[in-house]
């Protein structure tokens, strides 16, 4: 690309041509862990610029471009063709450029006259950042829309992973067609790497279909494709194995990213100053940041990166000891590789005195020793609450890490004690709790939770101090650090690979998913027809490593603790937003304020016992605890706020009836019947969630975290058994029936005013309204069934007398909890009126204007809507001139600011809120 789109000459002794190189955010990322600016300059590029910078004309130079084919840059690449900035353009984007942006580069060149200017354009399918020969990320720019918080975020729209997963094929494919070979990709079932590999065995299928055309095949891709070893392409989910990237790590690579700031194969660290330097009590001066290139030419980087620490401070010992020998020579000589040798022992010196500083300082020895037993299995030496409690070692944040280690890969979850002092402890220690409460559900919803993953006979070996003695000269004064001999690790993903390379039979893979883009497609894709590729590929194998996005522990601790968070936020929000207008809330919002508490104390307590820290903050020993504060509390509590939730719906539902279907009973729904309406529901879920307290009925701990009631007991109890088909009855069925019946009710009365009104005059607002009416009436349904259908079918299947497998009970249970995520975002956030006001809540009100030449905007008045016998209607407008005395509600009066705001003649309908019926605006425009 860099030669024109041409093969580089051999043994050419001609000078290169000079260019300049053009790049965007994303071209940079992927040249500059590539090439260094003097390779470059032996390329021919003397300038590299960003293509959104201000760049002067330079006519007599061509121009080679490499950016990403956005509409932002394609606009910038017809301005510079507009400018005449250059002799000749060689555009080269980074992923396929569709017609349409071509068409436009064609237009602006043939308006500017500089067709013959565009001398090449190329689809390079680069999309993917290499960082060494065998490693590569997606991308680095926008990182955060493909990250592991984007991904596992309860609130994810369908369209919004849609775009995810396209974006991690596109980047696959670019890969793919670098290497030039079609993989054999296998998958395990059900989480998003299923997603990812369906979306790419059909855009290859789609690629090799049209031959002449097919990016895998032709000169340019070599002789990969013509090898009969093709690539097995493995892909896995980051929730496989979540221990690895929390782990303290030992070796010089991995050190330099845990603990220092290295980014594209660039580390940062800060310059030492020196204490002699400065006059006693003088202002410290600021440390300087210091950036170095870790690249594939520096030979100590490739030998010593894998190397354990102490190994490494010991080989860059030897190196500046042999220098110091021949620095006499040096001086003398002033010889070239000498001196790079010299910038190099500096660059490591600097860079391995940083990372110890760190080990010192945190103590990461003993955090990676403690961690490496934990993951073999292999007897502690000392206690995890010991180190947690121990003010001297390390950060709050990697006595986080530590624990969630432990928590994630133990047989078996703390008891419920035992977990209140380890989070006792961490709150002392300032961690925040929220990545454990998400590590909770997800070791919930995974098979870990009964067989957590196994990391193999892994370890390390103490050696005590270094076998060789460090003398007084040294640049590393490692006293207190032990040296640790590494052991091979068997970590999740190894074990897969190396089971899925030699085609053996085990449990982890047997239900691995099978594409083979260049076969036909089966009807079953986990069976390969072909199994050649494997056994031809056993000798010689070579691993390529490649991640989404690449982060240190401390930025995957900051995306399980936003993950932590989301539980509640959206309940919270609609709590604070209806609270602060409660003097403008009409009656049947006190059920939805109703329906965001219970929803909000079901994120609360329904994951982890959270009210155990309020507790200990209280200093009592553990009294409240073991004496109030119990596992039938703790089941009593979801289960309570569980029933009022689906209770709620269920009024509401009735509530949307009456106003939809029964507009003549619309004037019971007051205040006062809202209120008994809640009363009842309370009352009808405390008994049901009490019941088992006064012996009908019990309630369990279960293995991860939370307690319900215990639906095994109705193999052996009638009494329980009785509760169990009582519970679904009443709590599921009957409300299932109510709201299926009200939302149909709906929904045929919206068509019937359709269907009578289609020969009229109706406006598409309307229309618009009937639709939405019934898209959200389907909804509705739709997430009751999603949510608490998966728990009614265990309850009744236990009650029958059937075993009900532990994690089918898990599943079951956070699916219900699950609601409590969706709701807000389903009866509230489809609400354009609330978004609107919620918008108002968290901006900046705009200042009121003393002009009055533009009249005020008038809103649609409750008389404005009407549900018929011939459908919804909107009134017609006042006329001009008419004044507000023209315009009666019946049976009201008008206030004089209403009167005043009806004066004017502009009428603008407001958004007809499906979940709100018959609904009266506010003159505020609140809700």
């Amino acid at each position: 690309m860099l030669n024109f789109n041409a093969p580089p000459l051999k043994n050419s002794t001609a000078e290169p041509v000079w260019k300049v190189l053009i790049y965007d955010r994303f071209g940079q990322d992927i040249i500059s862990p590539l090439l260094s600016v003097k390779e470059l300059r032996d390329m021919g590029i003397t300038l590299h610029l960003l293509l959104h910078s201000d760049r002067d004309p330079i006519p007599d130079v061509p121009a080679i471009f490499f950016v990403m084919p956005t509409e932002e840059n394609i606009d910038r690449i017809c301005q510079d063709l507009r400018n005449q900035l250059y002799e000749s353009y060689y555009l080269n984007f980074i992923s396929a450029i569709s017609r349409s942006k071509l068409e436009d580069i064609a237009s602006a060149a043939l308006a500017a006259n500089a067709v013959n200017q565009v001398t090449k354009v190329f689809d390079q399918y680069l999309n993917f950042i290499t960082l060494e020969d065998d490693m590569f990320i997606l991308c680095n720019q926008n990182k955060e829309h493909i990250s592991y918080h984007a991904i596992n975020k309860p609130d994810i729209m369908d369209t919004d992973m849609e775009g995810i997963m396209d974006t991690i094929v596109d980047s696959l494919f670019c890969f793919f067609v670098t290497l030039g070979a079609v993989p054999i990709i296998r998958c395990p079932r059900g989480n998003a790497a299923e997603m990812v590999a369906v979306k790419l065995d059909k855009k290859l299928r789609e690629n090799l279909r049209d031959a002449r055309n097919s990016l895998f095949t032709g000169d340019t891709m070599g002789s990969g494709q013509f090898s009969f070893q093709r690539p097995l392409f493995v892909l896995a989910d980051r929730n496989l194995d979540l221990a690895t990237p929390l782990h303290h790590t030992w070796t010089y690579q991995a050190l330099i990213h845990d603990v220092l700031d290295f980014h594209l194969n660039r580390v940062s660290v800060d310059e030492s100053q020196s204490s002699e330097s400065s006059p006693a009590g003088a202002r410290p001066k600021k440390k300087n940041k210091k950036s170095y290139d870790l690249t594939a030419a520096d030979k100590f980087w490739q030998k010593h990166k894998g190397s354990p620490f102490p190994e490494v401070a010991e080989a860059v010992q030897e190196e500046l000891d042999t220098y110091r020998a021949q620095e006499d020579e040096v001086k003398r000589l002033k010889s070239i590789m000498l001196l790079e040798k010299k910038r190099l022992i500096d660059l490591h010196t600097n860079v391995a005195t940083a990372v110890l500083d760190h080990i010192k300082t945190r103590k990461l020895d003993v955090y990676f020793e403690f961690e490496e037993k934990l993951m073999s299995k292999s007897t502690l030496d000392k206690s995890l609450l010991d180190i947690i409690s121990d003010p001297d070692a390390g950060t709050a944040e990697d006595k986080m890490r530590l624990f969630l280690i432990y928590y994630i890969t133990s047989q078996q979850p703390p008891s419920e004690s035992d977990l209140e002092q380890y989070k006792k402890a961490m709150v002392d220690a300032g961690c925040d709790l929220s990545p454990l409460n998400y590590i909770k559900q997800w070791k919930a919803f995974t098979k870990m939770a009964a067989t957590p993953a196994s990391y193999g006979a892994s370890g390390v070996k103490p050696m005590g101090l270094f076998s060789r003695v460090m003398n007084t000269g040294s640049q590393f004064v490692m006293e207190g650090v032990k040296n640790l001999v590494l052991k091979q690790h068997n970590l999740p993903v190894t074990r897969i690979l190396d089971n899925l390379m030699e085609m053996k039979s085990n449990p982890e893979t047997d239900e691995y998913r099978y594409f083979d883009p260049k076969m036909l497609r089966g009807s079953e894709s986990s069976i390969p027809r072909n199994k050649n590729p494997f056994q031809e590929a056993r000798q010689g194998k070579r691993v390529l490593y490649g991640c989404s996005e690449l982060f240190n522990a401390a930025q995957f601790i900051k995306q399980l603790s936003q993950l932590g968070w989301l539980s509640w936020i959206g309940n919270g929000t609609v709590i604070l937003l209806l609270t602060k207008q409660r003097k403008f809330l009409e009656p049947q919002d006190f059920l939805t304020l109703n329906l965001a508490i219970s929803d909000a104390s079901i994120a609360i307590f329904g994951y982890s016992r959270g009210i155990l820290e309020v507790f200990d903050v209280l200093k009592d020993e553990g009294y409240l605890i073991k004496t109030f504060w119990t596992c039938k509390v703790d089941g009593f509590l979801i289960l309570l706020f569980g029933l009022i939730s689906i209770n709620t719906l269920t009024a509401i539902s009735v509530i949307r009836y009456i106003k939809g279907c029964q507009p003549h009973n619309a004037h019971h729904i007051n205040k006062r019947n809202i209120c008994l309406v809640i009363t009842e529901v309370w009352l009808f879920s405390l008994f049901w969630a009490g019941a088992p307290l006064l012996g009908w009925g019990s309630y369990r701990a279960q293995g991860y975290g939370t307690c319900e009631i215990d639906w095994t007991q109705a193999l052996h109890s009638v009494p329980f058994k009785l509760y169990a088909i009582s519970i679904f009855f009443f709590n599921f069925f009957v409300p299932l029936f109510i709201i299926v019946f009200t939302y149909v009710c709906i929904i045929r009365r919206v068509n019937s005013s359709h269907k009578f009104s289609r020969g009229g005059d109706v406006s598409e607002r309307q229309r618009k309204m009937e639709r939405s009416i019934t898209r959200v009436s389907m909804i509705l349904c739709a997430a009751f069934l999603l949510a608490w259908s998966p728990y009614a079918v265990i309850s009744m299947w236990s009650a029958l007398g059937f075993q009900v497998p532990p994690l089918n009970g898990i599943l079951a249970s956070l699916f219900a909890k699950s609601a409590s995520f969706y709701n807000p975002f389903i009866y509230i956030g489809m609400s354009s009126k609330f978004r609107k006001d919620l918008q108002a809540l968290f901006s900046c009100p705009r200042p009121t204007s003393t002009h009055r030449d533009t009249p005020p905007v008038l809103l649609a008045q409750p008389a404005d809507v009407q549900l018929s016998v011939d459908g919804f209607k909107v009134k017609e407008a006042t006329e001009p001139g008419h004044n507000a005395g023209d315009v009666i509600h019946e049976g009201k009066s008008e206030s004089p600011f209403r009167s005043e705001h009806l004066r004017s003649p502009f009428i603008e309908y407001s958004n007809f809120s499906p979940h709100r019926l018959m609904r009266k605006h506010s003159n505020s425009g609140r809700l």
